[in-house]
């Protein structure tokens, strides 16, 4: 009787699970406290969603972050590309954080054009309100500017902390620390800006406390 050989059937390898979500969460420190930010995007070519800064700890700085974004999102210790600008920022070195892609967040078209104004004030520059409004197109908007400026979902990557108010007043900040932060951030700017050649030299200070 002839017998006949039987082959074993291997299990089908197992595909992995499709992300739930676009997004991703960093969470790194810093010399302004920690820091969370959410992405899309690769590390290398990132669009920010949100950043929030100036916390007590890891845990806060994820808390911060909008939950209808950070539902299912994985967590990181940092992501390369928005952790060495920053990095780079607060020691007082060349980077392009406002180069980098962040996703529409402006309801009005006015609040579009007073966050592209902002993103376009230069390093250890400070504008008023009301320059920013009529920057916008908008002459006399001052106080819808400055709510524009409490509702910036990305600090540092729109500088909102170099609107200042009138008479040298610093106006509002709503990141933990408060003017406390906007002013170590203007400190920083004023020690020290880039050269069209890439390296650094002091600048007058921008303080206005």
């Amino acid at each position: 009787m002839a017998v006949t050989a039987t082959r074993s059937r291997r299990a089908p390898r197992a595909t992995p699970a499709a992300p739930t979500t676009p997004y991703r969460v960093a969470v790194f420190p810093s010399a302004i406290g920690w820091i969370s930010a959410v992405l899309s995007g690769t590390p290398t070519r990132p669009c920010i969603h949100q950043l929030s800064m100036g916390h007590d700890s890891p845990t806060a700085a994820r808390r911060a972050l909008d939950p209808r974004l950070t539902r299912d999102a994985p967590t990181s210790a940092g992501d390369d590309f928005l952790h060495q600008a920053i990095e780079q920022y607060l020691s007082g070195r060349p980077a392009r954080l406002n180069q980098i892609p962040y996703a529409p967040f402006a309801g009005s078209p006015f609040a579009r054009r007073v966050l592209e104004a902002c993103r376009r004030i230069p390093y250890g520059q400070t504008r008023s309100y009301a320059q920013l409004a009529a920057a916008a197109g908008s002459p006399g908007a001052a106080r819808a500017v400055g709510r524009v400026m409490a509702g910036n979902r990305v600090p540092l990557v729109i500088p909102c902390h170099r609107v200042v108010g009138s008479a040298g007043k610093l106006g509002g900040f709503s990141a933990p620390g408060g003017l406390e932060t906007k002013q170590r951030l203007l400190d920083l700017e004023a020690r020290c800006r880039p050269r069209g050649d890439g390296s650094s030299q002091p600048l007058a200070s921008t303080r206005h406390l």
